[in-house]
């Protein structure tokens, strides 16, 4: 059994992470190509390369006041743009 083989690991079979349902390999079609990927046949939860590399990356922490500035200077800008009352 070859470990690239994808019809072989899907007889091993894998558990969802989020629901702990039987994930079956499933291939997909992309706008420029076609891949394999894991869906969860009982919640839907999609796995694929892509995803797990977005999810394994870590990501930046922001503190609640830089959060909050940041709220308030989209507001701003947003403000700004709307067209005044004729």
């Amino acid at each position: 059994m070859s470990n690239d083989d994808p019809i072989a690991f899907q007889k091993r079979g894998i558990q969802c992470r989020r629901c702990n349902g039987l994930m079956g390999l499933e291939k997909f079609y992309g706008p420029n190509d076609t891949f394999f990927g894991w869906h969860c046949l009982h919640c839907g939860d999609i796995l694929d390369p892509v995803i797990l590399l977005n999810r394994l990356r870590p990501r930046p922490r922001q503190s609640t006041s830089e959060k909050r500035e940041e709220l308030i200077s989209m507001f701003q800008k947003w403000m700004e743009a709307w067209p005044e009352p004729v």
